[in-house]
Parts: C-alpha cells; structure tokens; sequence
C-alpha cells in the first residue's frame, strides 16, 4: 500500500554522540533514581521500555508506567536517551510536577537544543490512508466514525488498530510510517489503482500524516509546509504553503513538550509534501517579501502603483507599517514614494499582508531613453513598534515594440499586475486613434508577461510582437480560478484600466478601447474566453478558444461533482441542488445562446493530450446549431502546445496567419477616432470610465440586431456574473439562481421580449451595434413600455403581478440596499471577496477563546493571500465602527453574542436554549455551526461564521479550505450558497452533514424552494 521504511529513531533521526549518564545534572538523575524506586515499592512494572510502548502509555495517560520505563532506560547507558528527557518532562507537567518537569526540559536542551528537528525538518512521518475522496473542497472524513484524527493519534502506537477503506485490497487500512529524503521531501505513494467505472484511473485519495517535534523550552517557532493546505498544531489551524511558493512562514506559540503537526493528506497518486520548523529568532519580527513592480514604457511611468508583501512573525502581537523610505538606487532620474492613503496597515499577528505604494519621478523627469541596465534599489519599511525592515527592487524599461507589466488596483482592492503590447500600425496617422483589445487568457502555470509574448512571429529575420491594429492584453491572478469569479473580476478590471491608462497619457497616441474586445485563450484561458464571452457579449467582437474546457466539473475528472464522494451516501438531493447552483454560471454550455452574432474561432491539436478535442467539438456543434459564424481547426500531430503551425516562428498555436487573419476581420471595423479628449485624472476611476464609454459605442461592426432573423436568448443563473445580450439585463429573478431566459425579437421598428423568470430588467445601449431603444416600440411579455426618449441611458422594468410590467421607481445602478438584493448583493459566499474585504474577529472575555478566533481569522486571510493574493485586512470588534466598515464588504468571525445583531438582518435566529430557527425550522442539534451572507452598508454584503460552540465555528472554518491538490482555489469559491448551518455530523459526511444549506430571497427572506431545509 505505501512505501513504508522501518525507523529506530523517534524525533530526530539525527546522530548524536554517545552520553552516559554520568553526563546528566546529578540532582535530577537523582530525582529520577528516587521515583524509580518509588514507584517500583508501589508495584508499578514496565513491561516493555521501548518508544511505540512508553508513548503508549503517556497517550492512555498511564502516567507512573511511563515514568518507570523512562526512568529505568535513562539509569541505562543508553545511546538512544536523549529525546526521552523531553517525554519524562512533559509527564510530569501533566501530573503537575512543574519543578521536576522543567528540570528535565533543561538537561534535553543540553543534550538537543531547545527545537529539536532533523535538520529544520521532522524526521519521521505517521501516515494513515488512503481513503476514498471526492473531488469538491468539501467532503467528509472517514477517521470521524471511529473518534476522529485527535482521538486516535495514540493508535499509531498500537499495531493492531485498523480502520477501513475502499481504496485498499481487503479494504483494511493501518497506521504506517515515512521518513522524508534528504532534502526533507517526503512521498507518500498510493500504489493501488482502484477500478472504479469500466477502467482503472488513477484515484484521488484522502487520509491524514502526522508528525512530532519536540521542544525544550517555551518559544515561538516558525512553520512551514508545502503542498497541503492547512496545518494543524495543537488545535491551532495554520494556512499551508499550497503552490510551494515557499517565501511565507507561519508562527506559532507552544510550551515545552512534545508537539504533533496534523496534515490532512489529499493526492491524485503520490503525495509530495514538505514541513520546515525553525526558532522564530532565524528570522525577522516582520519580514518583506519581493514587490510586485511595474514596468516603465520608453523611460515613462505607465502604472505608478506598487505592491509590497510582508508577513508579521509575532504570534501575539499586531503589526503596524507607517513609513515607507527610498534607500537607495542606482541609476536614472530620483525616484520619489509614499504609501497610499486609506491603507489599512495593521497587520494581524501571523498574517500574511501587502502594503500599496505609489512611485513618481521628482520634478516629472523621466530617462531620455530606457536606461541600458535595469533601475535597481532598496526600500525600507518602518513600523510603529520600531521594527525596520528592507528588500531590493528593480523597475524594468521596456519599448513600444516589446510587452511591458503594468499594476493596478483590482476589484477586490488588492494589486495585480497585466501584461500589454502595444498595437502594430502598418500605416501611420497624424491623428489619434483608439483601437480595440485582445484580451487573451493564460492557461495553468503561464506568466502573464510569457501569455503576452507568445503573440509574437519572426518577419524579415526579426522578432514582431503584438497583434495588427488592436492592443494585446494578457491580466494574470494567481490561483486555480479558472477565469471565473475573481479571475474573471481580475481580467475585465485590467481591461478597464488599460484603456484608462492609455487615455490618462498624453505620450500615447494608441487609445485602448475596453468595449472592443476579442476575447481569446489557451487551456485554463481557453475555457477563460468562454465564460468572458458569454457574460459579456455585448462589447464581444469576436471569441477565439485555444483547446479550452466547456466546464470545471467534466474537465479530465478534476472536480467531479458527487461521483466519488464521502459524502454520497449522506446527502440528499436537496443539497446537491442548492450546491450545483452555485457553480452553475460557470459553464459555457449553458450560456451559448448568449454568443449569438459573434464570430468564434475554436481550434485544438488533434493529439492533445491535455484537453481533449471533444469539448471544442461540443461547443463547434452547439454554436452551429444555433447559426453562429464559427471557424473550427483541429490540427493534424498537434498536441496541447506549439511553436510552428505551418512555418518555423510563424506565430504558432495563438498567432498564426489563420489567427491574425480572423483577428483583423473582426477587429478592424472597431479603430476609431475618439470623440472626446482623454480623461483626467480623478479620484473616482469608475465614473470616469462610464461617462467616457458612450463616446465609443458606435462601433461599425455589422449590424448585430439583424444576426440571424433577428432572434437573441439571453441565459441567466446568476444576475450578478451576466451582463446581458443587446443591451438587456437581468436584474431579479423570480426564483433566485434557476435558470432564466430573455427572448429578443428584433425587427425595423419593433423590440418584443418574452421573459421566464424575470421580475426586473435593464436596458441599455450596448457599446457594439445600438439598439436605439427609444426609437423602438418594446414590448415585453405583451405589454408596450413607453420609453423616454429624452433619456438615453437607462430603463429599469419592473414585472408586478403576472404580466404586468412597467417602468421600475427606484430607477438607478444602485437600487441594491439592506433591504433589496441584486447583482452587487447576491450570492453565493464566494462574492464576498469580489469587492475590498475585512475580517472583523468578534472577542470574549475568555483569552484562550479570543486567541482561537483570532488564529481563524488569521488563517482565512492567509488562505485568501497564498491562493490568489488578495489583501484582507483583519480587525479586532471593537474596532468595527462604522467609519471603519462601511465601504467593505466583511467576513465576521465570532461567537453568537457577538455576531447576532448581524444575523438580525436575515430570518436566522439562535434561541437561549442553543437551537437555531430558520423559516418554520427549528434546529436542536448539539454543535451547530452557522454561515450565513448578510447585508452591509447599503449594497454590501457580510459574511457571518459562528456556531453554538468554538469546535462548531472551527467545523464552518473547513468551508474556506482550499483542498482540490494540484491547484488551490480561494476560500468560498466553490459549491457554498448564501447559507450553511452544519450539524454533529458533518465533519464526518460533509455536505451530508449539512442541518440546511440554501439562498435568500430578493428581500433577504426565507424561501423554501431554495432551500435544502425539511422540516
């Protein structure tokens, strides 16, 4: 089952010299002597004074037998003792034998030191598994049926325990041991495949490893462990190094003792993890990490934002940056920095934070030309506590004809980075001209600059790059986001800021145009253009998908839904409704229809490995069906990636000549002259952004409106991500998350649309092709809206009764409150993240409470940070006034007397017995825990977690855990609707544990049909 390799050693593995016990402090060998003798007058025996047995004995709290074997091997000359000083101390501690106990953590830190590891790493691995797995982030946990993972770590120690499995051949499982390579890396190999369907495949699998560490004094230490997503110590729950970016270090406080790192293991086939523990005094207090720096353009500034990541090593204390200081560089005009105002620069202790500067040049100089070498330099940060800290930087000088990194500020306030190219102009114009954008998506593991880069071809012996007559845009956010939810925010927020940057700079004459654009990828970026099309259709001059999947869910097996899961067995149907209609937005399929008059590319390699060919064949039939324009290509020998399509350096998989040609056909009706003068500069980026798209909504693509016969559907899951077809928009649905449907008919004269599930929609003026609303009759389900057409902007229709639809009184962008939902407000929980975030942590009077969720806290945002890179502050409840919360949206973390007056909001209510009502539910099971989106601040939404205990709260928690190995997704991204209440049962069912899971309503109401609820 596991290449299992039998150890003597029990911590270290490590060699040591050989100590009599002559070397040992007299007084406490004599001490040792004393209660030996003590407890043999008492017939206490030692039947066995071996490792497995003496832990054996301490974890069944046999406390006296411990001690004798101890005491017995030590009066020994012994060369493998050394460790057991820290057993026999921690022993006596428990029995309350401080004195003696600290006695002998001193003579183990002579003989070890006080962290005693194998050379930064633990020496020896328990490993129990694997276990059947499914492939969601949220599954139950085989080991809870039989007391859970810290009930039965004492079982390692007994050979003949055993649990049971499917994965395994007699479908019996035991503890077994691995020990880490040299280089600390340890492999944990599944050697059976199982058959599962009508074949054998290589089987995700589950199960938990286990580690110790001991340590001979009380002390801070640093850990650090890669490939696995959460670290467990002591009960503290720590964020795990899933991408093994290997820069962040988590701290954490423990007593002397020995210490148990707990892993939950997760792999398809072989797992290879690694643990470093270091004393906390090997780094610094708080430490700076590489920034993330914008590029210049020709010696010019075009983004001015920079991004600096820290990570505050003290486990108690908060952290707070106040000055950020030039130190020096080495070439080219001075640079001048400050931090941006509104930061919020408290840093949590053990949280993983960035800080946001700002550069310039003093006195506006700039190079005459890019400088020869690279400007580089050192920056130093400064904290109110007195702490400094630096790290070096370079700003790189790029040319017009070359790709070039720009930062800015993204959705979630965070800082990303994009890479841009600027257009290739064949013929010169004395005047300015604005020019659509190729938004091209990267796939798996793909730097933005290198998506960029591959849009580049040799012609007379020299490197072009770019594309003719648009601007290339390749946006980057770390993560496994597959281009949905923050990944998709991420893309079009840099497409927003590429043409507001372009316009901002009188020193470029190429305008960016962000309601022209191709949307194109490849692989993850394949599907990308597939679900940016489809939720923006209406400034979509043309798709092109590069060997793209249709939906997560049926790629290559990678997030199966409920096929192999725990929890099959336990959840009911309900459930997996609710579930699936989370995630149901993102799935091109069920969007198509909203492609209609768009020109599409697919193309794939006929021997891609990777991606299979047949989800381009789907999408090539189901777009042809409905009489879309599409150019399909499988390529003969190609696979998933090429360089040379038909030439050598001839552009390849994403710009050869097949592509360039589709990609100046569609795009060269969009270059246009502007109409206006550029934008100023203004605090309020936004509302320069959408007072200036009318002046470019005139496109001269042909006339879309009459696509086909005229005839458009607009297919809606979720309002909040879709952004409508011809200039309509759902806002409401009648029943929340179903699916919902807008049937255009478009003639001369006349617009008729026919809804199914609608309660409220938009019109607007699309940006490619006008509709000219005002000079139609539109009419809607029957009735005839009189539009006026001294408005030109916007109608809202609201349905009351039946048929009976009108225009809407509370006319305006903003109609979302605390009392009304819509596509800023709705679900489900992973839309907390898409605007700037707070963690607010609720207090007790018990410290040791208020402790444990602050480390919650901490570890949701480190989990937010280390897979994607947002920035989420986190705050103490006494500081949630609000002034200080009211422009966030927030994810409240706390007992039930702290977070009730939030879940007043909603009909969930926790009643002095500890049962919690819903609806005409009413819940009464022991350790309930409770998440629930409520509403914030106008259109702002919060996330509540709690529970009727600190073990319910820490079961809600798991919801945020990334788990899918080899790519993390960011906290709530999947599968969690607007509320989850958990039972006693769920960390062992999962989802099957679920008391209710469903959405609000449109008024934050209850609603039983989306709802999991029977009572």
């Amino acid at each position: 089952m596991l290449c299992v390799r039998t150890v003597l050693a029990f911590l270290t593995l490590q060699s040591f010299c050989i100590r009599s016990v002559f070397a040992v402090n007299k007084k406490i060998y004599k001490t040792i002597e004393d209660d030996v003798k003590k407890l043999k007058a008492n017939k206490v025996k030692c039947s066995k004074a071996d490792f497995r047995n003496i832990q054996r004995l301490k974890c069944d709290e046999k406390f006296d037998k411990a001690t004798l074997c101890i005491g017995e091997k030590l009066l020994t000359n012994d060369k493998d003792h050394d460790h057991l000083w820290t057993l026999l101390g921690e022993i006596y501690h428990r029995q309350g034998k401080s004195s003696k106990g600290n006695k002998c953590f001193k003579e183990a830190a002579k003989l070890n030191g006080k962290l005693v590891t194998h050379a930064d790493k633990i020496g020896l691995w328990h490993f129990i598994g694997p276990f059947q797995m499914g492939k969601t982030e949220i599954d139950g946990d085989p080991l809870e049926a039989f007391g859970g993972i810290d009930k039965l770590l004492c079982q390692r120690y007994n050979k003949d325990f055993q649990v049971y499995s499917e994965l395994v051949p007699g479908g019996e499982v035991k503890w077994a041991t691995v020990i880490p390579n040299q280089h600390g890396v340890v492999t944990v190999v599944n050697r059976h495949a199982v058959v599962l369907d009508y074949k054998a495949v290589h089987h995700e699998w589950q199960g938990w490893l286990v580690g110790d560490f001991s340590l001979n004094s009380e002390m801070t230490v640093l850990i650090q462990c890669s490939r696995v997503s959460t670290i467990y110590i002591n009960g503290s729950i720590l964020a795990g190094d899933h991408y093994a970016r290997s820069n962040y270090w988590h701290p954490i406080h423990l007593k002397a003792g020995i210490h148990s790192v707990l892993l939950r293991a997760r792999a398809v086939e072989n797992m290879n993890f690694a643990c470093r523990l270091i004393h906390a005094d090997e780094k610094p207090l708080f430490e700076i990490h590489p920034p993330v720096i914008p590029d210049l353009v020709d010696g010019h500034i075009f983004s001015h934002l920079l991004s600096i990541p820290i990570t505050n090593h003290n486990p108690t204390k908060w952290l707070t940056i106040t000055k950020l200081t030039l130190v020096s560089q080495t070439q080219g005009p001075d640079i001048s920095l400050h931090l941006e105002k509104q930061q919020r620069l408290n840093i949590a202790p053990g949280q993983i934070h960035s800080v946001i500067a700002a550069f310039k040049f003093h006195d506006n100089q700039k190079p005459d030309s890019c400088p020869s070498k690279e400007i580089q330099g050192i920056l130093q940060l400064k904290s109110r506590e007195g702490l400094k800290g630096v790290i070096y930087f370079t700003i790189r000088c790029r040319s017009r004809s070359e790709s070039f990194l720009f930062t800015f500020v993204d959705h979630d306030g965070s800082l990303q980075n994009a890479a841009a190219i600027f257009p290739i102009v064949k013929q010169k114009t004395d005047s300015l001209q604005t020019y659509p954008v190729l938004l091209t998506l990267r796939g798996s593991g793909v730097q933005a600059q290198d998506q960029a880069d591959a849009y580049k071809r040799m012609e007379n012996k020299k490197w072009l790059f770019g594309v003719e007559g648009m601007w290339t845009l390749a946006p980057t956010r770390h993560g496994a986001h597959n281009w949905e939810g923050p990944g998709e925010l991420t893309a079009m927020t840099s497409l927003q800021k590429l043409a507001e940057f372009t316009r901002e700079h009188d020193w470029i004459d190429a305008k960016a145009n962000s309601k022209a654009v191709v949307f194109a990828g490849h692989s993850m970026g394949g599907h990308g253009a597939w679900q940016l099309s489809t939720h923006h259709p209406d400034i979509a001059l043309a798709v092109v998908s590069i060997a793209g999947w249709i939906n997560k869910e049926n790629y290559g097996e990678s997030n199966l839904f409920f096929k192999y899961d725990i929890s099959l067995g336990h959840t009911d149907a309900s459930v997996k409704h609710v579930m699936e209609s989370c995630i149901a937005e993102n799935d091109a399929e069920k969007h198509v229809s909203n492609l209609k008059g768009i020109p599409v590319m697919i193309r794939i390699g006929e021997s891609d490995m990777t991606v299979s060919p047949y989800f381009s064949k789907r999408m090539y039939r189901v777009l042809k069906e409905q009489g879309n324009d599409v150019t399909y290509t499988e390529l003969a020998g190609k696979a998933h990636w090429w360089w040379d399509t038909y030439t050598t350096n001839d552009g390849g998989v994403v710009n050869d000549r097949d592509i360039r040609k589709f990609l100046l056909k569609h795009s060269k009706f969009a270059i246009e002259r502007p109409s206006s003068p550029a934008c100023l500069k203004s605090e309020d980026k936004t509302l320069c952004e959408e007072e200036s798209t009318s002046k470019y909504s005139s496109v001269k693509v042909p006339n879309r409106n009459l696509a086909g016969s005229g005839e458009f559907l607009l297919t809606v899951y979720n309002p909040a991500s879709s952004h409508g077809v011809r200039g309509v928009k759902v806002i409401q649905q009648a029943t929340p998350f179903r699916k919902t449907t807008v049937r255009m008919k478009f003639s001369e004269s006349n617009v008729t649309i026919v809804t199914s599930n609608v309660i409220r929609l938009r019109l607007t003026e699309p940006a490619i092709s006008p509709v000219l609303w005002t000079e139609r009759r539109v009419i809607v389900d029957g009735v005839e809206i009189p539009l006026d057409k001294n408005n030109e902007n916007m109608f809202d229709l609201c349905k009351e009764g039946a048929k009976n639809w009108k225009l809407c009184e509370d006319v305006g962008a903003n109609f979302e409150s605390v009392t009304q939902r819509g596509p800023l407000n709705l679900g489900p929980a992973r839309r907390i993240a898409e605007r700037p975030l707070l963690i607010v942590v609720g207090t007790s009077s018990q410290t040791e409470t208020s402790q444990a969720l602050l480390q919650m806290a901490v570890y949701i945002a480190n989990a937010f940070y280390l897979t994607s890179d947002s920035i989420v502050p986190v705050i103490r409840g006494k500081d949630a006034v609000d002034a200080n919360i009211r422009d966030y949206n927030l994810i409240i973390v706390g007992e039930i007397s702290f977070t009730a007056s939030y879940l007043e909001k909603v009909p969930l209510n926790f009643g002095e017995d500890q049962s919690i009502s819903l609806g005409n539910c009413v819940f009464q099971s022991p350790n309930m825990g409770v998440l629930s989106l409520v509403p914030h601040s106008g259109s702002r939404l919060a996330l509540v977690i709690t529970g009727t205990s600190l073990s319910s709260i820490r079961d809600v928690i798991n919801l945020a855990t990334p788990t899918i190995p080899p790519m993390a997704r960011s906290p709530f991204s999947n599968l969690v609707p607007d509320y989850v209440i958990t039972g006693p049962d769920f960390r062992a069912q999962g989802p099957g544990g679920y008391l209710c899971a469903g959405f609000w309503g449109n008024r934050w109401e209850y609603r039983g049909d989306i709802s999991s609820c029977a009572c």
